[in-house]
């Protein structure tokens, strides 16, 4: 992610060793509106929590790799920004009781976009998926990540079930993130290092 340091890092998961290394910022993204400086995060690792309250929002402001996760199904957490280092951006696909509205995800992204000192607080924005659908997200995926991008915001990818045979097909170099979405299964699952398709 481009809000990393250089270092790198390494993490105990599951029993197993983990090491990251940021990559550099990569390059402005054309048509991209201009953006203050963002804000990058201080830690390698940073939790983004969709629930806010005087104790989190304490804990975020003292440790500094809290983030704030808007959603267009609480928009009044945008309020909250300010109470946090860093803010990301989810769409609500997930959610299984309000179905998903683009009206509602674009005013969210307008409105951040319109408020600088939240606008570059802003790591990602979670590009409308299919759950559980690798081939449906991959073709929905150029249209909300140029929506996204002509706000001046950086885009994540969400990955969901299927990608791993579909790995050739990833728009590596149109996103910023790569947001782990998908079934519980999936993301526990374990895959062969087959060739990519």
């Amino acid at each position: 992610h481009r809000g990393m340091n250089s270092e790198r890092s390494t993490l105990e998961t599951a029993g197993r060793r983990v090491t990251a290394a940021a990559a550099p910022a990569p390059a402005p993204k054309p048509n991209a509106a201009p953006v203050e400086p963002r804000v990058t995060m201080q830690y390698p690792l940073t939790y983004f929590t969709g629930s806010s309250g005087p104790s989190v929002e304490k804990r975020a402001l003292e440790r500094g790799d809290i983030g704030l996760m808007l959603t267009p199904l609480k928009p009044d957490y945008l309020s909250k920004a300010d109470k946090y280092p860093v803010i990301a951006i989810d769409n609500g696909v997930f959610s299984e009781t309000t179905p998903f509205n683009p009206d509602k995800f674009l005013k969210l992204r307008a409105d951040v976009a319109a408020r600088p000192e939240v606008a570059r607080k802003v790591q990602f924005v979670v590009a409308p998926d299919v759950v559980e659908d690798a081939a449906g997200t991959l073709a929905a995926f150029p249209y909300w990540a140029e929506q996204i991008r002509a706000r001046g915001l950086p885009v994540a990818f969400a990955a969901q079930d299927g990608l791993e045979d579909m790995r050739g097909q990833i728009l590596w170099d149109d996103f910023d993130t790569l947001f782990i979405g998908a079934s519980t299964d999936w993301k526990l699952g374990k895959f062969d290092n087959a060739a990519q398709t």
